[in-house]
């Protein structure tokens, strides 16, 4: 995961424009900022997928907002008051 990943990534630093992709016998054309876009709903997507399943099989939720951007980034705040 961590190599499709990477190739994935690396796609953000070239520039956005049309994009061909053939899937067995269709062609379509998309910009590359589109692809990039659905790329990361798609993985949302799907983690919120596994969390309704916990759930539905009577696991407590996971909550999104303790592992957000902000709460990291609060989290590395205090470590680095603590050193």
């Amino acid at each position: 995961m961590a190599d499709f990943d990477a190739k994935i990534s690396s796609q953000a630093d070239l520039p956005d424009g049309p994009l061909t992709i053939k899937e067995g016998d269709q062609t379509r054309t998309a910009l590359r900022s589109n692809l990039l876009s659905e790329a990361i709903y798609h993985a949302a997507e799907h983690r919120t997928q596994l969390v309704d399943a916990l759930e539905s099989k009577g696991f407590n939720p996971i909550s999104l907002d303790d592992i957000d951007l902000w709460a990291f980034e609060s989290y590395e705040r205090k470590q680095s008051q603590l050193e």
